[in-house]
Parts: structure tokens; C-alpha cells; sequence
């Protein structure tokens, strides 16, 4: 049976992604900022069932996939896998300003 787990670093950054989207005003409601982390994190539970990409660098994992929130955001959610276990170890989206350095290294 195939496990999905996220690293403690990429669960801060999801729990601090939810204020962040409160706070510069993303959403209205707290709640809404919840619910919009909740599907990212449902997705990285159904990556083992997704198909995923090869990265070029593995510095951040030897894998890849992309989870598309909306029309105007694009999560890449970054792993390696090792005995049927998922390690998701970075997200960065299209908005992000790491986004071009990350991005890159995917093929």
C-alpha cells in the first residue's frame, strides 16, 4: 500500500499559507483559506494515483506533479518515492518568487 508524507518544513509552509491568503486578502473568510489548503493537501494524498513527471534536478526531488487550484494558479508539489512512500518534500506555485529557480529544474 502506497504512503504520502509530507514533510514537517512543507506542513509549516501549508498551516502558514492559509494566514497568508487571509491576510493579504485572497479570500474574505478565514474559512475559505482553509478549505482552498484542505484541496492541496487532499491532492498530495492522491498523488501515489496521479501521473507525475521526472525532475532534471533532483535537488528537490526526483518527481514532479502539478495541481491546478484555478484559473490562475498552478501548484508543483515536488517528491521522491522510495518502497511505495511518497516523500513530498517542497510546493511553490506560478506565482511565487522562487517559482522561475524551481520550475527550472524540471524538465
Amino acid at each position: 500500500m502506497d504512503q504520502v508524507n509530507i514533510a514537517s518544513e512543507l506542513e509549516d509552509k501549508l498551516y502558514n499559507l492559509v494566514f497568508t491568503l487571509y491576510t493579504k486578502a485572497y479570500f474574505g473568510f478565514k474559512e475559505s483559506s482553509f478549505e482552498y489548503v484542505d484541496k492541496i493537501i487532499s491532492f498530495i494524498h492522491k498523488i501515489p494515483t496521479q501521473k507525475y513527471k521526472s525532475t532534471y534536478n533532483k535537488k528537490f526531488g526526483a518527481h514532479y506533479i502539478s495541481y491546478k487550484a484555478n484559473n490562475n494558479t498552478t501548484w508543483y508539489l515536488i517528491f521522491d518515492i522510495q518502497e511505495n512512500k511518497y516523500f513530498i518534500n517542497e510546493i511553490t506555485n506560478n506565482h511565487s518568487a522562487d517559482y522561475p529557480y524551481i520550475i527550472s529544474t524540471i524538465k
